[in-house]
């Protein structure tokens, strides 16, 4: 399974709070107990649970946007 949780603040300049965003993966840590990361921009915070079921060594997976470039 896995899950994943954000917000976005209307005022995109308001900055996100991490506790707020650690809270949101506090809540949703029973989706995915095996890893997770946060991601934060201004006005956005996003964050990602992973469970692995079989996993392999090289079984992270990580955020990445359109140009495939790491953001989390």
């Amino acid at each position: 399974m896995g899950g994943i949780a954000g917000g976005l603040y209307a005022e995109l300049t308001r900055p996100v709070d991490p506790a707020v965003s650690r809270a949101m993966g506090d809540a949703i840590a029973h989706r995915g107990p095996d890893g997770g990361s946060y991601w934060q921009a201004p006005g956005v915070g996003l964050v990602r649970r992973r469970q692995s079921i079989i996993d392999l060594a090289v079984g992270e997976q990580r955020l990445r946007n359109e140009f495939r470039t790491l953001i989390g």
